[in-house]
């Protein structure tokens, strides 16, 4: 017997400024019905993927390779990959 498992993804921002977006994959049994499946507490997460934007990580890129002084001071190399 096949069993259905119905996958969605939830979006989420976790930054004030939107720079780094979350999203929650979720996943329920597909013996429930629509009814139950409208319900919050029938799903359950898998996992989450983040994103990183480009032109953030380009930002960063920009002023790790600068010569400036204060630039280890801006943008802590731990950060940065």
């Amino acid at each position: 017997m096949l069993l259905p498992v119905p996958f969605y993804m939830d979006g989420a921002m976790t930054g004030q400024f939107d720079h780094l977006p979350a999203e929650a994959l979720k996943f329920a049994l597909g013996t429930f019905n629509g009814t139950a499946r409208d319900r919050k507490c029938t799903w359950r997460e898998l996992g989450f993927v983040c994103q990183f934007l480009a032109v953030d990580t380009e930002k960063k890129d920009l002023i790790c390779n600068s010569k400036h002084m204060d630039n280890c001071a801006f943008v802590d190399d731990s950060s940065v990959q």
